[in-house]
């Protein structure tokens, strides 16, 4: 199971439920991609800067927030 208690994502331009469609999303890719060792585990706080492009879709923002997350464990 994943919790994810608090994201703060900053979107320029975005609406709220644009911001909770994008974090929807990245959950769900983190969940995917998560190994199987850190499933159980409280993976405590992460802080992370991404850049994407202006003008990139949604779900190209959420691969590039999904990775970064992944990557960061």
């Amino acid at each position: 199971m994943l919790e994810i208690k608090e994201m703060v994502l900053r979107v320029p331009g975005g609406s709220e439920h644009d911001g909770r469609t994008l974090a929807d999303d990245v959950a769900r890719r983190v969940a995917d991609g998560l190994p199987v060792e850190f499933r159980d585990r409280e993976l405590g706080r992460l802080d992370l800067r991404i850049a994407v492009p202006a003008g990139a879709p949604p779900s190209a923002t959420a691969a590039a927030v999904a990775r970064a997350i992944l990557g960061g464990l």
